[in-house]
Formats: structure tokens, sequence, C-alpha cells
């Protein structure tokens, strides 16, 4: 099969022509629709926010890229190093491109850790369902393919028989008797916000004690926040809404607006003063300008409080869409809502004929991320146009 034979075959299914984007809206042959996904969570400050392009566009004319020597920076680079790791209390950086990317460079600089600490530490424990990129390694933590240094877990939130303070505690216990059998794992790696099989945020308890038993055995935290980074659920970094903190804590996707590639890994002194001498990860975009540009400028315009004002506003939403019968229970932190349907559409095309960009639904709920400029047309249009497609 040719690529335009399957460009061809997959285009036939729905058959959407994007014709422009613009803030939160989508323009298609379809009419003028709602993105319920901003771009599965990184166009959070709109598909054309003028500032962030134009920074875009000034770094990426002035420099177009570093070439990955470990003495070659920029003054711009060393300021978008120093604010993130003064943001999020870390010491040290590895830029990556994507963000599987950004997860295979947390690897090495956790493979590299234990090497030369001369450390037979070579497993980590991950968990499926989950979602940490489309790259190989990543697939092998989710059970695609397989790897015999990944110890596989099931997540708590898919225990559906038992309470959320049941699963955690069945979840830590689990990983806790996998730690005490097998000397070899040398990291747990963890997505901040769960949202493959639906979104269902952990308690702060739960992380205080996975932090601990991390601790407890001498291995280390890896965050994933590529989904979750620059305000999902409130913070820069999503750990910081639990007071907790990785040992390296992965960032990417709305961490440049979604408008340039670019992801990076951050590390602790424990982990950085280590490593430092024999860090080696790196690629022709390393990192790329555009990217930088982008990330400054996301850091300018980000407000935190701005999430926690749109996170007041979902949840008047889900009270509103309850009362509708239209939604049995919710859950909204920051940005993210996720709902169980009453009556399940019958098809994806129900939501865009409805006037609604989103993820082919799969699941028994519905869910969405809310844009960071969404104002009151982007509420009044959202609850109409939902409201519809959950209507019988």
């Amino acid at each position: 099969m040719t690529s335009k034979e399957l460009t061809i075959k997959t285009g036939e299914k729905n058959n959407i022509k994007v014709q422009k984007t613009e803030k939160y809206w989508v323009h298609t042959n379809y009419g003028k629709l709602l993105d319920l996904s901003m771009g599965c969570s990184s166009f959070i400050f709109g598909f054309d926010n003028p500032y962030i392009l134009e920074r875009m566009h000034d770094f990426q004319k002035k420099i177009s890229y570093l070439n990955a020597k470990k003495n070659e920076s920029c003054e711009e680079t060393d300021i978008l190093i120093e604010k993130l790791c003064r943001i999020g209390g870390y010491d040290g950086l590895g830029w990556a491109v994507s963000g599987s990317d950004g997860i295979e460079c947390a690897i090495y600089m956790n493979d590299t850790y234990y090497k030369v600490l001369g450390k037979n530490k070579n497993k980590i424990i991950s968990f499926s369902p989950g979602y940490h990129g489309a790259t190989y390694l990543a697939r092998a933590m989710r059970n695609e393919v397989s790897l015999n240094r990944f110890v596989v877990l099931t997540p708590p939130y898919f225990f559906h028989e038992l309470s959320q303070l049941e699963q955690e505690t069945h979840f830590l216990k689990n990983i806790k008797n996998i730690l005490d059998r097998d000397n070899e794992i040398g990291a747990l790696i963890f997505e901040s916000i769960p949202w493959i099989a639906g979104f269902c945020p952990w308690t702060p308890t739960f992380w205080s004690n996975l932090r601990n038993l991390c601790d407890q055995y001498e291995i280390n935290l890896i965050l994933d926040d590529v989904f979750g980074s620059v305000g999902k659920i409130g913070p820069y970094f999503s750990q910081d809404r639990f007071n907790i903190k990785a040992d390296i804590v992965v960032i990417g996707k709305a961490f440049t607006g979604g408008l340039a590639p670019l992801s990076c890994c951050l590390t602790t002194q424990k982990i950085s003063t280590v490593i430092e001498d024999n860090h080696f990860y790196n690629h022709t975009w390393h990192p790329n300008m555009a990217g930088v540009g982008a990330a400054l400028a996301v850091l300018d315009i980000f407000d935190e409080n701005q999430v926690y004002k749109i996170e007041k506003r979902l949840i008047s939403l889900g009270e509103s869409l309850r009362k509708k019968g239209l939604i049995s229970n919710y859950v909204c932190q920051g940005l993210i809502f996720g709902s169980d349907y009453v009556n399940k559409p019958n098809d994806w095309d129900k939501f865009v004929n409805n006037g609604l960009s989103c993820i082919a639904d799969i699941s028994n709920s519905f869910g969405f991320i809310a844009p960071i400029i969404a104002d009151d047309e982007y509420f009044e249009e959202l609850e109409k146009r939902v409201s519809k497609v959950l209507e019988v």
C-alpha cells in the first residue's frame, strides 16, 4: 500500500477537511466546530495566540538551532532553563523534541544514573492501560511489545469493583510486594494525569504514599507530566497540586502552546550531579529555537489563577448537565472535565453534526479539556452543543 492509498483510505471514514483554526474553533467542511481536546491539550492558549507566535518567529529568525555541543548555549535557552528549574525546584534539564522523545530521555537519564553508580537496576515498573508515547520503548511500557526490563502492572483506576481508597491501597501493596521480590527495579514511571481510560485523578494521600514508597526502596519516581503540565490541573507542574516531587519529570505539549515541538526532562540534584558528565542524549534540534521562543512566551502569559477560575465554571457546567439528566457523575480538576453518560451517543458523527470536534469516543465516559482562554462565548456554546449531543 502506498502512502497516497493509505491517506485516501483513512480519509474516507469521516472526510473532515480543516480549513482554518482560531481560538478554540476549528473551521471545517462540517462547519465551525468547537474543539473539546484543544489539540490533545497542546493548544490550551488558543490555536493562533499572537503573542506566542510572535515570540516563536522572533527567536527562530535570530537563531535557527544549537548544535548539541556541551559547551554551546545561548542567552534564551539559559533563561528558559533557569526559569523552569526555579519553578519546578529542579537542578538539571535535558532537552527533547516530542513527549515520546522526552520519555526516552527520562529513561536514558535513569539508566545513566544507575550505570555511573555501578548498580544493576535496569528494570522499571510501568502501567497498562497508560500512555507514554508512540516509540518502541513507550509501547513496551504498556505491554504492546515485549521488553524484559518493564514490569507492567494494572493501574488503580481499573479495579472498578473497589472504592477509590481500596483501589489505591491495593495498588500500592502490589508495588511493595514486587519491590520486595525484585531488587533490580530502579524506577517507577507514572502519569500525572490518567486519561487513556477516562479521567480519574488520584487522591493527594495516594501521591504522598507513592513518593514515600519510592523513597523507602530507594528507586526513582519518573513522572510523565507531558499531558498534565502547564496548568491542566492548576500549577505549571501538576505534582505541585499534590505537594510531591518526582526525581525526574517530563513536560511537553502545552509547554510551547502547541505551536512548536519541544519537551524536556528535569532532574533533582541527586541525579544531575551523578549524570552531568555522562549525559549524551541529543539530536539535530537540541533544542529548536522556535520552541524555546514559544516556551518563554508561555511562561510570560501563564496564570495559574485563571485555571482555577475555569475550574469553577466547569463545575457549574457539570451541575447543569447533571440537573438536565444528561450525565450522572462528573469530576473536574483544573481544565479537565470527565463525566459518565446517562445515554451514550450511538456514533461519533453525532459530535461533529452538533458542532463539536473531539477524539472518537470509545468508553462510557464523556470528557474534554477547556482552554485557558475560555470565555463566555466558549461556555455558552459548549453547554448548548454538548447538551444536543447527550440528549436522547
